[in-house]
C-alpha cells in the first residue's frame, strides 16, 4: 500500500492537498476492509498488520494468559498471590511468613459470600481500595460503606469491618508506599538531612498545620512514595512480567531503528560503563 502520502501531513499545505486527502480516503478505505468477527476496526499498528506492512517476527507478542505444565491456566489475582509466593521460596522464607502467604491464597480463592462467583475476598479489597483512591473517599466514608455492605450481603460474607482491616490483609501483598513529608510550596522532601526539620530551609513555611497544641501534628503535604526496588522485584517475580521484562534481550529485532528503549543512545551509553550489570538481562 502507497504511504508516500503521509509525508505531505507535515505542513498545512500539505494536509489540504488533492494526495494527501485521497491517500486518507483509501486508507480508511483499506482499513474498513480488514475487520474483526465483531465489526471492530482493528488499530493500525504492527500486531494488528492494519496498514499494510508485514509483521515483524520477533514475538513480541503473547497470550495475556500464564500457563502453567499442562493445560491449567493461572491469571489474575490468584498469580499475583502465588507469584508473590514463589519469590518468597526462593529466600528461604519459612514459619509465619509462609502461613501469612498461604491465608493469602486462601483469600484469593475464597468467595466473598456464599455463592458469589464475581468477587473473592481479595479482588473485592483490591477493588474497593482502588475505588477508595480514585475518588478520593477517606477513611471514614468506606468504613461505612463496609459496615453498611457487610449488613446488606448474606450474613455469613467475609466484607473486612474496616478500612484497617482490609488494609491490613492487603499489606501482605507487598503493595505498601512511604510517607514522605514535603513542603506545602514544593520546595524540599522532608527526609534524610531534612527529616527532622519543622520548617523548609527554603522558605521557612512551618512543616505542619496549625492546631494549636492539640493532638497529633498534621503535615501540610504527604508524598507517597513507592520504592523502586520491591517493584522491580516484583516485575521480576511474576512469570507473565519477567518475560516482558527480558523482551528487549532476548526478542527484539536490533536493526537500528528507535522501537524500544534499548535502541536509545543513552541505554547503549550505560550498557557500555556498566557491561557486568548488561549481560544479565
Amino acid at each position: 500500500m502507497d504511504k508516500s502520502w503521509i509525508a505531505l501531513g507535515r505542513t498545512a499545505d500539505g494536509r489540504m492537498s488533492k494526495p494527501y486527502n485521497d491517500g486518507v480516503k483509501l486508507f480508511l478505505q483499506f482499513a474498513m476492509g480488514v475487520i474483526d468477527q465483531n465489526g471492530n476496526l482493528l488499530c493500525p499498528c504492527i500486531k494488528c498488520v492494519n496498514h499494510g506492512e508485514l509483521r515483524v517476527s520477533n514475538e513480541a507478542y503473547h497470550d495475556d494468559e500464564m500457563r502453567l505444565d499442562g493445560d491449567e491456566i493461572v491469571g489474575g489475582i490468584e498469580a499475583l498471590v502465588e507469584d508473590r509466593i514463589r519469590g518468597k521460596l526462593t529466600d528461604t522464607t519459612q514459619g509465619e511468613e509462609m502461613r501469612t502467604f498461604d491465608q493469602l491464597l486462601t483469600n484469593a480463592k475464597c468467595e466473598l459470600f456464599k455463592n458469589c462467583t464475581n468477587y473473592t475476598l481479595l479482588k473485592f479489597l483490591i477493588k474497593v481500595l482502588n475505588m477508595k483512591v480514585t475518588n478520593h473517599w477517606s477513611n471514614k466514608s468506606v468504613d461505612m460503606m463496609l459496615e453498611f455492605l457487610s449488613k446488606l450481603l448474606l450474613k455469613e460474607n467475609l466484607v473486612p469491618k474496616s478500612t484497617y482491616e482490609a488494609k491490613k490483609i492487603l499489606r501482605d501483598l507487598g503493595l505498601s508506599y512511604e510517607l514522605i513529608h514535603a513542603c506545602i510550596n514544593d520546595c524540599v522532601l522532608v527526609w534524610k538531612e531534612n527529616a527532622t526539620l519543622d520548617k523548609c530551609p527554603t522558605c521557612k513555611t512551618s512543616r505542619y498545620k496549625i492546631n494549636h497544641g492539640r493532638g497529633k501534628k498534621i503535615p501540610h503535604k504527604v508524598l507517597r512514595y513507592f520504592p523502586l526496588t520491591p517493584r522491580l522485584k516484583r516485575l521480576y517475580m511474576s512469570r507473565k512480567t519477567a518475560k516482558d521484562m527480558r523482551w528487549y534481550k532476548n526478542k527484539r529485532v536490533d536493526d537500528e531503528i528507535l522501537r524500544h528503549l534499548a535502541d536509545n543512545d543513552e541505554w547503549k551509553e550505560f550498557d557500555a560503563q556498566h557491561p557486568e550489570f548488561a549481560l544479565e538481562p
